[in-house]
């Protein structure tokens, strides 16, 4: 399907004001925009942004919350011309200047406030177009760097037109923001109501605290289009039932992570009168938010499901390849590569990464994700894990590296490995390390690595070991740390001799 209309992200919102009028557009727990409210009070922002330096080709650092307010200042970047670099309030401080400073920003607007910004250098003069970057996000970097991804107007304009072709949307939705402004799912979850006349509701984080309140939220303002992290909506859900109902909900989105079949079992068992269509929806960042669709039916709701990926939609392209970039048959595993108008432009400041993950294939440029895939017998494609050390937590994509390269940082620490346990309990991120006597005690340990990485990233426990598992090659095995993990963990320091690596096949 066509969607004509304005190849801006702010362009495709202010035409929706334009309809939309009087109507909600953000319903706070303290403070609500209607549409002509939240135009007007972007629009106040642009001179003071303007002056400190935002225009196009010019990044401009977001502090933000999960709130309206914080909402109205990214699409007044954009009304300036700038891009937005969205970064979250409880980020560590030296991971925020990090950020800062690697993406050149012109100016910052601080959370909490009106949005005066604090200039850092010169102004643009031009007006934006589609091609100018529309926002940086910036996800984990496995050297310990975190990498700025570019997405233009036009990137994001393809992705929203092709998500009209499978969730068909209009000015009666109600959306609930649940994810980070500064994790990319946020993109669908605030611009595909704010383009569509629709309404985004965006609670503090106290009223969703809670499954009971989350679910509370859900009902009382008849959530019709809501997206769920998987192991986030199974937590939401406990001791659902009794009455509890979302008759409202038309779409239920399973985003950031492989769907877990039972919990969207839980949706359609224990709320009453809630019958969404479930859509697993798959994308990583670097092709802006989401590239394929799987619908989940109820009478194929199996361990099969997780992995069902589904078709590519919109214009964008997908195809199983191997490490020469050849297609590999259908059935046969290979790297996941997407193509088309979504793929982004590459990582900011990063042109070695960007030439490596960003390559030609047909005279176009197409992005290799790093995870391996297969396409099936019916055409859609299984996704079948990483081909790095890249995981995936509570929807934030996280490199292991980042976190070892972090932890390596402390004196007295000779080596870390960190992975991802999955346990009855849900799943986790641990490190083990290899200590001298010098090493801080664990509290401090915690404390350095919270103080560096925001708290997803965090190991949850920490195992002393006297050695990491590697391989002849030098590398870190993998694939035996979790073993050295467990017989690790709950072992005094002095129980864990400091000796030679050892080394496997």
């Amino acid at each position: 399907m066509n969607h004509d209309g304005p190849a801006t992200l702010h362009g495709r919102t202010l035409a929706a004001a334009e309809v939309a009028g009087d109507s909600n557009a953000i319903v706070g727990t303290s403070r609500t925009f209607t549409y002509q409210g939240l135009v007007k009070h972007a629009r106040e922002m642009v001179a003071p942004l303007r002056s400190a330096g935002a225009g196009p080709g010019r990044t401009v650092g977001v502090i933000v919350d999960r709130d309206p307010l914080s909402i109205v200042k990214l699409l007044a970047v954009n009304l300036a011309g700038g891009a937005w670099v969205p970064i979250a309030a409880d980020l560590p401080a030296s991971r925020r200047d990090f950020i800062l400073a690697d993406a050149g920003v012109v100016a910052v607007v601080e959370a909490g406030s009106s949005g005066t910004p604090v200039p850092v250098s010169d102004p643009g003069r031009r007006r934006a177009v589609p091609d100018d970057t529309a926002y940086v996000i910036y996800t984990s970097g496995s050297t310990g760097r975190p990498k700025g991804c570019l997405i233009s107007h036009r990137n994001v304009s393809a992705f929203l037109d092709g998500m009209r072709d499978i969730v068909r949307v209009d000015a009666t939705d109600r959306w609930l923001l649940t994810s980070s402004l500064a994790f990319d799912a946020s993109v669908w979850e605030t611009w595909g109501p704010l383009t569509t006349g629709g309404t985004l509701v965006a609670p503090d984080g106290a009223e969703t605290s809670t499954p009971r309140g989350f679910r509370e939220v859900v009902a009382r303002h008849a959530i019709s289009v809501l997206s769920q992290v998987p192991s986030v909506l199974r937590m939401n859900l406990i001791g659902a039932g009794a009455g509890e109902a979302w008759p409202a909900l038309r779409y239920l989105c399973s985003v950031g992570e492989a769907l877990q079949p039972d919990a969207v079992s839980q949706v359609w068992e224990r709320l009453a009168d809630t019958d969404p269509i479930v859509l697993n929806l798959y994308g990583p960042t670097e092709t802006t938010v989401f590239v394929t669709c799987q619908v989940v039916e109820r009478d194929h709701l199996d361990s099969d499901a997780s992995s069902a990926i589904g078709r590519p939609f919109g214009r964008a392209e997908i195809s199983i390849r191997d490490e020469s970039l050849s297609a590999v048959p259908d059935g046969e595993t290979g790297e996941i590569v997407v193509g088309g108008p979504t793929v982004g432009g590459g990582y900011l400041n990063r042109p070695g990464l960007t030439r490596e993950r960003f390559v030609p294939i047909g005279g176009a440029v197409h992005y290799r994700t790093g995870d391996l895939g297969r396409r099936r017998p019916d055409g859609s494609v299984e996704y079948l894990g990483r081909a790095d050390q890249q995981v995936k937590i509570r929807g934030f994509r996280v490199e292991l590296g980042e976190i070892e390269s972090t932890i390596r940082q402390i004196p007295g620490i000779a080596a870390a490995g960190a992975l991802l346990v999955r346990t009855g309990a849900g799943e986790f991120l641990v490190a083990c390390l290899v200590a001298d006597e010098s090493a801080p005690a664990e509290a401090e340990i915690r404390r350095f690595v919270g103080g560096r990485l925001p708290a997803y990233m965090c190991p949850g426990r920490y195992a002393f070991v006297p050695a990491l598992p590697r391989t002849h090659s030098g590398k870190l095995d993998r694939s035996q740390l979790p073993a050295v993990f467990h017989a690790g963990f709950g072992a005094t320091r002095s129980a864990a001799p400091r000796a030679a690596e050892r080394t496997t096949e």
